[in-house]
């Protein structure tokens, strides 16, 4: 199936082509990207194709505009005056990319037409893993963190907070436009062009994006395993992410069918006799449930802990060329080894 069509067009044409080049390379953008520096142009092709979505720039912006078909226009806007006042929403033209990105898919999201449906994403199996622990304090956010940081240099991959807490706003220093808890209101109601809200909320860090967790913590009370099955069916068969990493911070309903739905599955460990205890509980509980499968395939990790990271150090960083790096790449070298 052919993608929805995203034009853009801008007669600054440097700054045209940045555009169009970041959009195209982006794992998470269900779009055709074409780029135009003239209106001529733009009609040209509108007559032989269909625009699901058009961001032009203000300046080159024309009446003869108001003609095309499209599903949505948006507008590039310089902070001037609109020459259409009313007719269209616009964005800040420039922002960072990865923000102007947001601010499109969420004003397309409000509105969607009729491309806004899902539609399968021609791509290799998405690998899905999970970090998670029924002990605390164990590094599991850092680990997981680490991993998707990683696993982001070889192909598109989405980081996905299951904690009532994440602690990412702060933590990495994002104003996060929107939260998980949104995402799951938006499932439960079945509405359509779920892919198209996870784009407008998710956040780049470096190559790894990054989808916040919930607001209000009793978003992940209220959530039932067949509302984390179908988020993992729109982020696996929808969208062009080759690894989706799932940070379980809580007994969410139905976790031992979601880790079931995982490829990966790692636990943080701690050796004192209390989280010791919690992990035999745990496994008490796999065994009375017949998981004995279930139970083999978890890789159980014991990282040395990290040392406080200075406030003035990017957490990113410092997770990636410290020791929980080196300790994470080692592992996934393993892994390749088997």
């Amino acid at each position: 199936m052919k993608k929805n069509i995203f034009a853009i067009c801008d007669q600054e044409e440097t700054y045209l082509l940045r555009l169009a080049d970041y959009l195209s390379n982006r794992s998470n953008v269900p779009f055709d990207i074409q780029a135009f520096t003239s209106v001529e142009n733009l009609m040209a092709y509108e007559k032989e194709h269909s625009i699901e979505l058009l961001l032009i720039a203000e300046r080159t912006f024309r009446r003869e505009v108001m003609t095309l078909r499209t599903g949505r226009t948006i507008l590039l806007s310089e902070g001037m005056a609109s020459p259409t006042p009313g007719e269209y929403p616009s964005v800040y033209k420039y922002q960072a990319a990865g923000a102007l990105l947001r601010d499109v898919m969420g004003i397309y999201v409000d509105a969607p037409g009729e491309g806004a449906a899902a539609y399968p994403v021609l791509k290799k199996e998405t690998q899905v893993y999970a970090v998670y622990s029924p002990i605390r304090r164990c590094l599991k956010t850092s680990i997981a963190l680490t991993l998707g940081l990683l696993l982001a240099e070889e192909k598109p991959a989405l980081y996905v907070n299951l904690d009532p807490f994440p602690g990412l706003s702060s933590l990495l220093g994002v104003d996060f436009s929107g939260s998980l808890g949104d995402i799951l209101y938006d499932i439960r109601e079945e509405k359509k062009g779920l892919i198209h809200q996870i784009n407008s909320i998710a956040h780049a860090l470096g190559r790894l994006d990054i989808l916040p967790g919930v607001r209000l913590p009793w978003d992940l009370c209220e959530a039932l395993y067949e509302d984390w099955k179908k988020f993992i069916a729109v982020i696996t068969r929808e969208t062009a992410y080759g690894v989706l990493i799932l940070d379980i911070g809580c007994e969410i309903d139905g976790l031992p069918d979601i880790l079931e739905e995982c490829d990966y599955i790692y636990m943080p460990v701690l050796k004192d006799r209390v989280s010791q205890e919690k992990l035999r509980e745990f496994d008490s509980l796999l065994e009375k449930m017949g998981r004995h499968a279930l139970a083999a395939r978890i890789t159980r990790l014991s990282p040395a802990l990290q040392p406080e990271i200075p406030p003035d150090l990017p957490y990113a960083q410092a997770l990636l060329h410290g020791p929980l790096g080196a300790y994470v790449r080692k592992l996934l070298k393993e892994k390749e080894n088997l």
